[in-house]
């Protein structure tokens, strides 16, 4: 469900919200009113009172009142309690007679409580009640109720249901990792799609950098590719010997081998992806002579390794004096690669270089984290972008040397098999064996009447079928209709109709 966000000016800050907020855990409130979310979120912000919270949910809407990094003052544990100042705050609305519009707010709350859970990584322990931070009798109606573990219950079944779709949907989420808002994009295993992944750029010389979202596969788009991730590539550095920044290292795009002959960073990291869309990861050089030997549709030298099957690495890290200690400072990351069951991710850590994010050595513990067992650091810093699914999700206004992109395309549905011709073992005729029956399925027009969904069946020649009654006159073709009974061998009796003509008296009549 979309949620809107009407957060408060920030005049009405240090009233509502006045501290910065990692957030812990997720609190649940009910109104004990009748009001929609709209009016919550307005009274809330039109009062000069302390009490605040984050989301009012309703039952067509979710609206946002506060940042998620400010704290709310709701839990009634005090201005150092852990329920206000570490805690989300989620009110629930129409509760108090409610009915359908009050059962359906209630649900779009579990929606809303699934995704922060995962949006910040926390357990279902993590879920409160107002009650267990100040013993108010909150949320009143599910208290009255006994309906608290119920809540509790289908969030739990939601949060099952969305790690069975983890590694199988391709998905995009943010999530709190060491204090920092990370973005995390992770394809390439959904069945009902194909995955090509794909290093774009222009090729080394003047003029070759570029703004991100302007760089693309127009090969791969022309034959109905799409992009599912995007993010920078590459590493940009500073030369030592004159200054100038430098994109280092090899460079494969759309098949072509663009430069191959810098062997400087031989021992560094390296990314490729085979003509058919699979990633490869491996030094600059392994990743040089898969190209040179015209295997790759995409390569590009990283920054430096960070895991490479299941194992720590660190190759490229030697180069940290010479490319502007992009190993050993903090910086913002873009990191690629592949958890244990194939799956591609991208991730985005935020930060300045020599100032924020996170450094070189850190970011193993991140792969673990987040379950890649092969992956490689590229450009980070201003360098950063990342779209999911054409949605831009971090931006830059530098301009960059390569992209990497992970496509997909709908995978064709192929046509089902023709039915196959039935052919009946045996035709009726004038002695009245291998007789027509019709059963419920398939329409059929009978002397003009029509006789609802009717199915043929084909008596064999030699079985028997067992006449119940004779229906009144008879065709011009000499055959009269017959109410009969039929037993094929190892099925259930069928009772039906059938024509039988003038001799019928030859046959085991009954009834």
């Amino acid at each position: 469900m979309e949620i809107t966000q009407e957060i408060i000016p920030k005049s009405l800050w240090g009233l509502k919200c006045p501290h910065n907020m990692i957030p812990e855990y997720i609190t649940i409130h009910e109104t004990a009113n009748d009001a929609s979310a709209r009016n919550e979120v307005n009274y809330m912000q039109g009062n000069q009172k302390e009490v605040s919270f984050h989301f009012a949910v309703d039952d067509k809407q979710i609206i946002q009142g506060l940042p998620l990094d400010r704290n709310a003052w709701h839990a009634g544990d005090g201005s150092e309690g852990t329920g206000n100042r570490k805690s989300i705050a989620i009110e629930i609305c129409y509760s108090k007679y409610g009915g359908q519009h009050y059962e359906q707010a209630r649900l779009n709350a579990v929606e809303l409580t699934v995704e922060l859970l995962g949006k910040y990584n926390l357990p279902l322990t993590c879920l409160k009640k107002h009650q267990d931070w100040s013993c108010k009798f909150c949320p009143h109606r599910m208290l009255s109720e006994g309906r608290w573990d119920d809540f509790v219950k289908k969030v739990k079944e939601k949060l099952i249901e969305e790690d069975k779709n983890m590694g199988i949907k391709d998905s995009y989420k943010t999530e709190i990792y060491s204090g920092l808002t990370i973005q995390v994009a992770r394809m390439g295993m959904d069945p009902d799609y194909e995955y090509k992944g794909t290093v774009v750029g222009k090729p080394f010389g003047s003029n070759a950098v570029q703004r991100s979202q302007s760089i693309d596969d127009p090969e791969l788009e022309a034959d109905g590719w799409q992009s599912c991730g995007h993010t920078n590539g590459g590493i940009f550095y500073k030369e030592p010997s004159d200054g100038n920044w430098m994109a280092s290292g090899i460079e494969v795009l759309m098949g072509n081998a663009t430069q191959l002959w810098d062997t400087r960073f031989d021992n560094c990291a390296a990314i490729g992806f085979y003509h058919s869309g699979e990633m490869i990861i491996g030094t600059q050089a392994e990743i040089k002579a898969l190209a040179a030997a015209g295997q790759l549709r995409g390569a590009v030298t990283a920054a430096f390794g960070v895991k490479l099957n299941g194992q720590r690495w660190t190759a490229g890290s030697e180069f940290n004096s010479q490319r502007d200690y992009i190993y050993s400072n903090k910086s913002g990351r873009t990191i690629i690669g592949q958890a244990a069951n194939g799956q591609y991710v991208m991730v985005s850590v935020p930060g300045v270089s020599g100032k924020s994010g996170l450094t070189g050595s850190q970011l193993p513990a991140l792969a673990d984290h987040l379950g890649l067992t092969t992956a490689v650091c590229l450009d980070g810093g201003g360098s950063r972008y990342l779209s999911y699914c054409g949605s831009i999700k971090t931006n830059t206004t530098r301009a960059v040397k390569n992209d990497i992109i992970i496509y997909r395309r709908k995978k064709a549905t192929s046509a089902p098999d023709p039915e196959p011709e039935t052919k009946p073992d045996h035709q009726p005729d004038a002695a009245g064996d291998g007789m027509v029956l019709i059963t419920d399925k398939g329409p059929l027009r009978i002397r003009n009447a029509v006789m609802g969904d009717k199915i043929l069946y084909t008596v064999p020649q030699g079985e028997q079928i067992d006449i119940l009654d004779m229906l009144p006159g008879r065709q011009k073709d000499g055959y009269q209709w017959a109410f009969v009974s039929y037993k094929p061998t190892g099925k259930d009796k069928i009772i039906g109709y059938s024509q039988v003509d003038g001799d019928y008296s030859l046959l085991d009549e009954k009834g």
